[in-house]
């Protein structure tokens, strides 16, 4: 019963608004028609009505013209795809040539490495191999002289003997070997000066020229006995007093030439002073200057 009563009283409040609404001016009616049409078929903002468009159907324009965009699309991929394969394939190459030109650049900084080290090695080489030949060149040098020294002849003056004939002045010359080896093509010279005693003694000089005679060879521990006649024709009683008073001094001045088993020449210069010995002879002494050898 109460839920009659209720339909009851809602159907008579609804004959009473639409009788108002009837009641009201056109004008203020038609006010908003599309707001009153939609809400006589239940549109509100709550529930707005939803249009769906639908495509038109394709032609067969449309159609090959779609078939041609996805070939197109198709291609362009394609292309993109070949353009990208290409460009990782350059981008290999090109790594690995950077690799290779990376790895070619420490050989390189290694070989010159090494050829620097064998430079300095080869220099280091090469100055000792000079070292070493300089000293061998210098041991052999050694060595022959001392081959030279050892093996060579030494012709010294062993005596002078004076011996006065009248107006020649002759000097016997004994000369000695005391090498080890022959002394050859043996020569002699020897002058005889009269010099002021209170003056130095200036010799004059010897030559090989001015020796006299044939070649002589005195072998090792041999002698030779060169006599010299020195031909003074003012060898007189005044020279004689001359010397014994010393107001005068008489030289002896020599050369001997000989050569040895090398061909080395050598030379002994002797120089005597002449005077009396103990026994009142004439004697020949060496001077303090002018004795020498070779």
């Amino acid at each position: 019963m109460p839920r009659i009563v209720l339909a009851l009283s809602l159907a008579l409040a609804l004959s009473c608004a639409h009788a108002a609404e009837k009641a009201k001016p056109a004008k203020q009616r038609s006010a908003r028609p599309a707001e009153a049409a939609a809400a006589r078929q239940g549109l509100t903002p709550a529930n707005p009505l939803y249009v769906r468009m639908l495509p038109a159907e394709p032609t067969a324009d449309d159609r090959a013209r779609g078939i041609e965009e996805q070939q197109e699309r198709a291609e362009r991929l394609t292309l993109e795809r070949r353009q990208l394969r290409e460009s990782q394939r350059v981008a290999s190459y090109t790594l690995f040539l950077a690799a290779g030109v990376a790895a070619l650049f420490l050989v390189t900084a290694g070989l010159l490495g090494v050829a620097v080290v064998h430079m300095r090695e080869a220099r280091r080489a090469g100055r000792a191999a000079e070292a070493a030949a300089s000293a061998a060149q210098e041991s052999a040098a050694v060595a022959e002289r001392t081959a030279v020294r050892q093996l060579r002849p030494y012709v010294l003056l062993l005596k002078a003997i004076p011996e006065i004939r009248g107006q020649d002045f002759i000097v016997n010359l004994i000369f000695k070997n005391y090498g080890q080896t022959p002394a050859y093509q043996v020569h002699t010279a020897a002058h005889l000066a009269i010099w002021k005693a209170d003056e130095p003694f200036q010799p004059g000089e010897i030559t090989k020229e001015h020796t006299l005679g044939s070649s002589s060879t005195i072998g090792p521990g041999g002698q030779l006995d060169a006599s010299n006649k020195l031909n003074r024709p003012a060898w007189q009683m005044t020279l004689h007093q001359e010397l014994e008073s010393g107001v005068t001094r008489g030289y002896v001045n020599g050369k001997m030439f000989y050569s040895d088993s090398f061909g080395n020449e050598w030379v002994t210069t002797f120089q005597l002073v002449l005077g009396k010995d103990a026994n009142g002879r004439w004697a020949l002494a060496g001077a303090p200057d002018g004795n020498s050898a070779t």
